[in-house]
């Protein structure tokens, strides 16, 4: 299975303006660094809590398909398409309206609708590709403690630019962050 990011999302999570607030900067040399590590900071809790942010849109590819196929990045908004290699080695578009998309903020499947069928392919490692949007829409939909927790990141990343070195402690994301990422963090109940 192959599973890549088609689309980034087209603003960032946290203005420029925000990040300076947070950051306790008010002078504009560092303004390109610090717009780059919203990015990955915003990245980084994309990876820990297993969520798209902000929308974005994902392709996966797989060999063949048979009943529910589970989507690996949630929240899932729409399904964009699906294609796949017919019998012949031609691709194909299939019709959406086809399938059913079966979603919730922590898992999202595709399947057939009851009439219908995946449809046969032809032996290849990318024979049936699912395009669908993820995210959870703009900066204000996003969960505030995953806003808080890029902050945190970015304060971490602001500060500690340098790789480690002799003589140099290593530091570690902040447990405030890590936390909470793991309250959102897909398929984690809280006890």
């Amino acid at each position: 299975m192959i599973i890549n990011r088609v689309t980034a999302p087209t603003t960032p999570l946290v203005s420029l303006d925000d990040a300076k607030v947070h950051l306790r900067v008010d002078y504009a040399d560092d303004d390109a660094l610090i717009a780059a590590l919203v990015g990955t900071a915003a990245e980084n809790v994309e990876e820990m809590s297993g969520r798209a942010l902000l929308t974005q849109s994902w392709k996966m590819e797989f060999p063949r398909a048979s009943g529910e196929v589970e989507l690996p990045v949630v929240p899932v908004r729409s399904l964009t398409s699906i294609q796949y290699y017919d019998r012949d080695e031609t691709l194909q578009t299939a019709d959406t309206s086809d399938f059913l998309l079966l979603k919730s903020e922590d898992k999202a499947t595709v399947r057939p609708k009851t009439a219908a069928a995946w449809p046969e392919t032809f032996a290849r490692p990318d024979a049936v590709a699912i395009t669908w949007s993820a995210g959870y829409g703009d900066v204000a939909d996003v969960p505030l403690g995953l806003v808080h927790a890029t902050k945190l990141m970015l304060a971490h990343l602001y500060e500690h630019r340098e790789a480690a070195a002799a003589g140099v402690q290593f530091h570690e994301a902040p447990m405030a962050m890590q936390h909470l990422v793991n309250l959102h963090r897909v398929g984690w109940m809280a006890g």
